[in-house]
Formats: C-alpha cells, sequence, structure tokens
C-alpha cells in the first residue's frame, strides 16, 4: 500500500516550492459547491442562451485534456486567462497563468495521463462577456521511470469563471476551482482483494480534506 501511495504522494508534494496565490483577480475566491447546490445554482441554463458562445466555450474547454495529456503547458493560454486564479485542492490555489504552468508541469512530469470531460452546465452571465460553466471530469494517471506499474485515477469537477476578451471575441477561464476524488489502485477498489487493506479516497467534496478506508 506504501508504494501504490508513492505516485499520489509526489503529485501533491511536487507543487510545494510553487508561489500560491490565495486570492483571485475579481473578487472573493470562489468556493467549490456541494453535489446537492450545483444544479440549482445552474436554474438558469434551461432559459435561452446564444448556441455559438455555448458552444465556444465548450469547445475552448475541450482543448484544455488534449494541451494536458500532450504536455503541452506552454499552450495553457488557449484556455486560460493570463491573470487565472486556480485552486486544483491538493496541490494548492496559484496565479497568475504562468504559476499554474510550472505547477502542473512538476506534477505531471513523472505520468503519462488521459483527462476526459463528461456533464456540462454552461450559464452565460446577462451582458454576455462572462459566463460560469460546472464540468464533471476524470483524470488517469500511469506512471513512468520510479512510478511505472502505478496509477492514479481522479473523478472530480471543474468550477470555472470565463471572461470574453472583447477584441478578439474569446472566452478564457479567470476563476478555477477543481475538486476530486482520488483512488491510487482501481482494481483493489473495485476487487477488494488483499485482505484488509483498501486504497484510500482523499475526499475533496467536504469542507475538510478526509482520507478515510473504504
Amino acid at each position: 500500500m506504501f508504494r501504490r501511495c508513492m505516485l499520489s504522494l509526489f503529485l501533491i508534494s511536487s507543487s510545494q516550492g510553487a508561489t500560491h496565490q490565495l486570492s483571485p483577480p475579481i473578487g472573493t475566491p470562489t468556493v467549490a459547491l456541494n453535489a446537492a447546490a450545483l444544479p440549482t445554482s445552474f436554474a438558469n441554463v434551461t432559459n435561452a442562451q446564444d448556441p455559438v458562445t455555448v458552444l465556444q466555450i465548450h469547445q475552448t474547454l475541450s482543448l484544455y485534456p488534449f494541451l494536458i495529456d500532450g504536455k503541452q503547458f506552454d499552450h495553457l493560454d488557449l484556455v486560460f486567462h493570463e491573470n487565472v486564479w486556480a485552486n486544483y485542492s491538493g496541490l494548492g490555489a496559484f496565479q497568475p497563468l504562468s504559476t499554474l504552468e510550472v505547477v502542473l508541469r512538476n506534477a505531471l512530469a513523472p505520468v503519462n495521463t488521459q483527462h476526459a470531460l463528461a456533464t456540462q452546465l454552461i450559464q452565460i452571465h446577462e451582458g454576455g462577456t462572462t459566463a460560469r460553466s460546472a464540468t464533471y471530469y476524470t483524470a488517469t494517471h500511469f506512471g513512468t521511470g520510479p512510478f511505472y506499474g502505478q496509477g492514479l485515477w481522479a473523478w472530480g469537477t471543474y468550477e470555472d469563471n470565463w471572461v470574453k476578451n472583447l477584441t478578439t471575441g474569446q472566452w478564457r477561464i479567470i476563476e478555477r476551482t477543481s475538486t476530486f476524488a482520488v483512488s491510487t489502485d482501481l482494481f483493489i477498489l473495485l476487487q477488494g482483494v488483499r485482505g484488509t487493506e483498501r486504497p484510500y479516497l482523499r475526499d475533496r467534496f467536504a469542507d475538510h480534506y478526509v482520507d478515510r478506508v473504504l
């Protein structure tokens, strides 16, 4: 179990040398909503919205998994505002984009990844220059080098605030909060093998981070 946790510990500890910024650029830090509050907070998505704008935001966010999995961290400006404030739970909160790029590059250095976006809500605010979205995601991490043979699976939500560039018409994320649960070994999680040994799930959806044994 200790060896299987090593990959998870590396991904978290590799960000500790980065500069943390705990206040976002446009107001109070984004607080992740719990599962019960999230759908009602997006109740207005059932109203008519500009489909072109919704698709533009959807397509911009769809670039993120390909950039991360391809380790193209220098091109994250295709998705994020240069002054983005991002809270990646266990990794910490970071600002601006240049800092976030370094954090993600270092944290994901020992793994190959595949990120997949799933269910999504997009809400365009009145005026058409700001928006918010909530997106379920899964992320699979395959260890390389000394972590070869180890894996880490994450299931979570990206809650993003967007701003429109009035000159280019493009949309970028200005604030992000990522919450997730993680397992260090999917096979053990599903099969319950190895006696009393069970994988850890780190609960990112509670007010406090809790390691719990299944």
